[in-house]
Order: C-alpha cells, then structure tokens, then sequence
C-alpha cells in the first residue's frame, strides 16, 4: 500500500505537465538498483498563488478578498520589493511510512532560509445575523521561512481523526495593515525568535473532534498549541484610525494550550 500511496503522488506530479513524458529516459538495471527501497519523493518547487476570495462559514463567516501568495522579492541589502515574485528555492519532501503517516517537508534548496510574502485587500468577519465588521484592509508581511514539517496522521483506532500536526519556523520581518475609522491598523508588526537572528517556533495540531469528544454536544474543530516561542511587537497599533503607540511583547511562549470553536 505504501508503494502504491508514494506511486500515487509521482504520477500525479508527472501526468501535471504534457511536455514530462516526452523527456523521461529509460533507467538501466545498475541505475535502478541504487534507487530501490530508498524512502520519499523530492521535488523542487518555484510559484505564486492569487485567490480572489477566502471564506470560512460556520455561525458567521471569516473573509479574505484580493489574496496574493509567493515570495517576497528580498534584496541583498534585506529589504522587500514586493508580493508578486516566486515563493522559490524551495525544496520538497514527500514521505509516507509504514503506518500511513504523510510527512511534507518544506526547505530551502540551496540558501539557509526562503523569503516569503503575503498580501490581502481586506480581512472581514461576519456574525451570524449578516452584519459586517471590518478587520483589516491593505494587509501586508513579508519574512523568511527556515523550514516547516507537516504530518498528516491516519485515523485511530477507534475511527477518530488525529488530525494534521505541524513544526514550523518563521519570522515576520514585517506587517502592515492600513488605518482607517473601522479597521486595525498596524504598523512595522514583527515576529521573530529569542535569540538574535533566530526563527519563532510553532509547534501546533489541527483536528478536527466529533460531538462525543468536543464537549459542546456537536461536531467543531481544535487547535492544540504544543509550543509556541518568539518576540512579538509593532512600531504603531491603531483601532479606529487612533493611534496606541508601539507594542513589544519579549519572550512569548505558550504550551500545552488547546483553542476549541464553540459556535
């Protein structure tokens, strides 16, 4: 089954692009058996992605419009020239052991980290009686990403979900969001790790409980934090378009910590 699962992705990848086929080569007998039983599928990956809209609906709805995602376009001097160039260097590890747990492997190819940027027009919510509420608009942030590890777990035993765990370590180098009468704005936000030049750590499950295990009598979904540690800060937060002044919040650590929607 395992082969079968790894065989799976591959031809997916393969069958992606027409022009594949026409470059695959025949492997000879003493190249194939250096390559036999050797565990995963690497691949290098350069993109970007835009999506018109987000919207997670439950009693309300949570909605993003005008998203754009890839790299950062990072100088040698470490500024951004901006959003819309390649996520890229990125190297990618496929991996399913013998219990049918996927592991995706994020890393930079050949550098020691991979910049990264995102931007939003706007960020809503909406409550459950069709009354919107402005979050932010004009979001912007950009950093660099060391690696992220994310493990997709079979079901248990019983037929439960264990959910999709992921380590990851990051920095924000910047984010903004534009200030008006009834958005958040902030200026120069930043989320970086303890030690000087180091990457935040997040360590976090997601998974999904059904009415028996949630204890709301009804089906709704967790975020376990096993550990969270970085330094947190902004130059300026505004709410309502009124300046607060700067925020700096130092050795930010959180464990063992479960977040539940109850809705």
């Amino acid at each position: 089954m395992v082969s079968l699962l790894r065989f799976g992705i591959l031809a997916t990848l393969v069958t992606s692009s027409g022009g594949v086929l026409a470059d695959l080569k025949p492997v000879a007998d003493d190249e194939l058996s250096g390559v036999v039983a050797q565990a995963g599928l690497t691949v290098d990956y350069s993109g970007q992605t835009t999506l018109s809209q987000f919207k997670f609906e439950n009693a309300g709805a949570y909605q993003v419009d005008g998203i754009t995602m890839g790299g950062a376009g990072v100088t040698q001097a470490g500024f951004s020239e901006g959003y819309g160039v390649n996520f890229d260097d990125v190297r990618v590890t496929f991996d399913i052991d013998s219990d049918g747990v996927l592991d995706v492997v994020w890393q930079p190819g050949i550098s020691d980290k991979i910049d990264w940027g995102f931007r939003a027009d706007d960020v809503t919510l909406e409550s459950s009686g069709a009354k919107k509420t402005a979050l932010f608009t004009n979001l912007e942030a950009w950093g660099f990403l060391k690696e992220i590890r994310r493990r997709v777990n079979p079901p248990a035993a019983d037929g439960s979900s264990q959910g999709v765990s992921t380590y990851s370590e990051f920095t924000i180098e910047n984010l903004t969001a534009g200030a008006s009468a009834n958005t958040v704005g902030i200026e120069g936000g930043y989320v970086k790790g303890m030690e000087p030049a180091g990457f935040a750590v997040l360590d976090s499950t997601f998974r999904p409980l059904s009415a028996a295990q949630s204890g709301i009598g009804r089906d709704t979904v967790t975020l376990e934090v096993h550990n969270f540690a970085a330094d947190i800060g902004m130059s300026n937060l505004s709410i309502g378009g009124v300046g607060l002044g700067a925020v700096t919040l130092d050795n930010v650590r959180v464990t063992d910590t479960a977040i539940t929607l109850n809705h």
